[in-house]
């Protein structure tokens, strides 16, 4: 169990760390993704 939770925070990681080199823009905290701004 420890080892899956450990491996679903290195995947959002992965995530994050993807969609900052991909867009070339740096990590905003406060961003809201425009798909879930209606959620």
């Amino acid at each position: 169990k420890p080892m899956e939770v450990i491996g679903a925070a290195m995947r959002k990681l992965l995530h994050l760390v993807y969609g900052i080199l991909k867009t070339g823009r740096p990590f905003d905290p406060k961003y809201i993704n425009p798909t879930q701004a209606f959620s």
